[in-house]
C-alpha cells in the first residue's frame, strides 16, 4: 500500500509542478501580447489669423450680388449727399430774410430736425438711369428771442443720364 501512496504523492507533485510550468508560461506569454500604449499624434491648435486667412479663402465678398434693399439705401445716401451740395443756406437765410419783417442779422438757423422722410423712390430700370427719389427735411429758425419758425425743405432727385440731379423748395 505504501508504494501506491508513493505513487500517488509523486503523481501529485508531478501534477502541481507541471501546473505551475504551464500557468508560468501562460501568463509570460499573455504580458508579452499585451499592445504597448498606443502613440496620441500631436494635436495642432490653428491660431485665430490661420482660421481667417483660411475663411477669407473661402468666402469672396465681391461675388456677393446687390440687393434691392441695398440698392435703395446707397441712392438714399447718394441723394442725401447730392441735396446737401445743392442746398445753400445762404440762399435759405436771404429768402427767409427778405420774406420776413426782420433785420439780416436776426434770422439764424438752430438745429435740424432728425426726421428726415424718403418718399417716390424709383431706383429705375437698370439701377443707373431714371432714378428718382424725394427728400422732405426740415430747420428750426431763430428769428429773434422772442420767435422761432420752421423751414420745410423738399429736396426733388432725379437721374436721367446716370448722374444724380438735385432740385431744392423750401417753405415756411
Amino acid at each position: 500500500m505504501q508504494a501506491n501512496q508513493t505513487k500517488i504523492i509523486w503523481a501529485i507533485i508531478l501534477s502541481v509542478v507541471v501546473l505551475l510550468f504551464a500557468g508560468y508560461f501562460a501568463v509570460n506569454y499573455t504580458v508579452n501580447q499585451i499592445p504597448e500604449s498606443p502613440v496620441i499624434p500631436e494635436i495642432t491648435i490653428p491660431t485665430a489669423a490661420e482660421v481667417a486667412a483660411e475663411v477669407n479663402a473661402l468666402i469672396v465678398v465681391q461675388d456677393i450680388p446687390d440687393t434691392w434693399l441695398s440698392l435703395r439705401d446707397k441712392l438714399k445716401s447718394e441723394a442725401l449727399a447730392v441735396c446737401d451740395e445743392e442746398f445753400d443756406m445762404d440762399d435759405l437765410l436771404e429768402d427767409v430774410r427778405l420774406s420776413s419783417q426782420y433785420d439780416d442779422d436776426e434770422v439764424s438757423i438752430l438745429r435740424e430736425y432728425d426726421n428726415r422722410n424718403f418718399y417716390n423712390i424709383n431706383l429705375g430700370i437698370d439701377f443707373i438711369d431714371d432714378r428718382t427719389m424725394t427728400i422732405e427735411r426740415s430747420y428750426k429758425l431763430d428769428f429773434d428771442d422772442d420767435y422761432k419758425d420752421k423751414v420745410y425743405v423738399t429736396c426733388h432727385v432725379t437721374s436721367d443720364d446716370g448722374e444724380l440731379e438735385a432740385d431744392i423748395d423750401y417753405n415756411l
